[in-house]
């Protein structure tokens, strides 16, 4: 009795699987037909495509043959020469019926894989090559049905595991050559078949680019990898990543166009003539011939430390900040110093501040400037430098001694010399001891005269010129000489 039970369990467990299957899997009839394809009369067609539908298509070959395929309205249907093949692609094709056209030729048609006879082919594949055989004649197709299968064609409840792609990121060529990025890619499950694209469309099984093991596919531009897995009619979800090819720029000025927190690899090349101005423990101010900006790395990033004077040459990768105004080059995870050089100068002169006038200071932020013929405005616990209209602290973030520097008499004439930082209300100089440039210069003590105020009516007093040796007729503050006097007006 215990015998009898079981065989029934198993008769009834067949039969629904049986059910199942059946109402999972169908077959799907497709026509093919020459004179729906636009083609004109007497159009090659060798190595042309024609799609059927989403799973099925039709590829034509010359290959050694003495005449091409060719479609010709006489017939309605393309002509295949001796050696000419047509091959039937798509997944699990199990029929396939050829309709020749008028004045078809008795030349051999054979097929394979499966059983091919009288223009019908039967068996299953997922590609079916058919070949036309003599050395002269040929054979017209006018139409072509494919019956295919679509479903698992299997167990309903067996589940395909999507391939595995690796984690998006960005990547940069090594050199200033061709980029290149290589992942690895491994069918999730030993026995599937995994297709895939890199251009964006969805794979199609027996059609798009295919490989059963691990296998390396490589980048040279931005990449957007689409893969699916399959075994039989059982298929998995389509799986995407896009991995990026990351933004190269040749100078300092082009990095900091790149914006506000974006990345990009700054490529120096020796003709950009950048150098380092100053180090700051791992806060370097660097300077090229199209601008200035400050790269705020760790000190132990570099290796070894750069100094002043020292020329720069190759690539870094980093995000672009403005750090209260300042430009500056901000370390991500994609930085090392690895690939650009600091090297000593042979026999090149020291680096030198740029001679700016008052006015031109905010476009020199994280450069070394120096500003000639300021009036000192000092009073006792701050210290600025004003010239028409412009005022700027000077300031000592890089604790220079004091020896290094003499603080001017409040209205002495300077020249000063640092590093043009932005602040508010006013941006500051700050200063450096560096290639023998004294940070403030004084040019003019303060007259004897003493100070006037603006209220005071220094007009009626004589002939005044500015202290470039210019006549005005009107003063505001700073050095000017009236009567041949030099007058602070405050």
């Amino acid at each position: 009795m215990k015998r009898q039970k079981n065989t029934l369990r198993k008769v009834v467990l067949s039969l629904l699987a049986l059910t199942a299957m059946s109402a999972f899997a169908t077959d799907v009839e497709v026509t093919w037909t020459a004179n729906e394809k636009g083609y004109s009369s007497g159009q090659a067609l060798d190595g042309v495509t024609a799609v059927i539908d989403s799973k099925t298509s039709i590829t034509f070959k010359q290959n050694s043959g003495a005449n091409g395929p060719k479609y010709y309205s006489s017939g309605e249907a393309v002509r295949l020469y001796p050696a000419n093949t047509m091959t039937v692609s798509g997944e699990n094709i199990s029929k396939i019926v050829l309709t020749f056209g008028s004045g078809d030729n008795s030349n051999t048609l054979t097929a394979s894989p499966g059983s091919y006879s009288n223009g019908t082919w039967s068996g299953t594949s997922n590609s079916v090559t058919f070949t036309v055989g003599g050395s002269s004649g040929h054979r017209r197709i006018a139409a072509v049905t494919v019956t295919y299968t679509t479903g698992t064609g299997g167990d309903p409840t067996v589940e395909v595991k999507s391939p595995v792609l690796p984690d998006e990121f960005t990547f940069w060529p090594n050199t200033n050559e061709t980029p290149k990025a290589v992942i690895t890619l491994e069918p999730p499950v030993e026995g599937l078949v995994v297709c895939y694209t890199t251009d964006g469309s969805d794979p199609v099984p027996g059609v798009s680019e295919e490989f059963t093991a691990s296998t390396d596919i490589v980048f040279h531009a931005t990449t957007t990898l689409k893969a699916l897995a399959y075994a039989g009619n059982n298929r998995s979800d389509v799986v995407s990543a896009t991995y990026t090819l990351g933004k190269t720029v040749n100078s300092v000025k082009a990095f900091k166009q790149i914006g506000e927190g974006n990345e990009a690899r700054l490529y120096l090349s020796s003709g950009m003539e950048a150098r380092v101005i100053y180090n700051n423990d791992g806060e370097v101010y660097l300077r090229d011939n199209s601008g200035a900006i400050c790269f705020k790395l760790s000190r132990s990033s570099y290796n070894p430390t750069p100094s002043s004077n020292q020329h720069v040459a190759g690539w870094i990768i980093g995000e672009y900040h403005e750090e209260n105004g300042m430009p500056t080059f901000i370390a991500t995870e994609n930085t090392t110093t690895d690939y650009i050089l600091f090297a000593n100068p042979v026999t090149e002169a020291e680096i030198q501040p740029l001679d700016i006038g008052p006015e031109e200071l905010g476009a020199y932020y994280g450069d070394w400037v120096r500003l000639d013929n300021m009036n000192a405005i000092n009073d006792g616990s701050t210290l600025k430098v004003e010239q028409d209209d412009f005022t700027y602290n000077i300031s000592n973030p890089f604790n220079l001694s004091d020896d290094l520097y003499i603080i001017p008499a409040d209205g002495s004439l300077v020249a000063v010399s640092g590093i043009a930082m932005p602040n508010m209300p006013n941006d500051d100089i700050a200063m450096l001891d560096l290639n023998s440039y004294v940070p403030i210069e004084i040019l003019e003590k303060p007259s004897s005269i003493g100070a006037l105020k603006t209220d005071e009516s220094v007009t009626s007093n004589g002939v005044i010129y500015n202290i470039c040796g210019q006549r005005v007729t009107r003063v505001s503050h700073g050095m000017f000489i009236i009567n041949g006097k030099k007058v602070l007006i405050k």
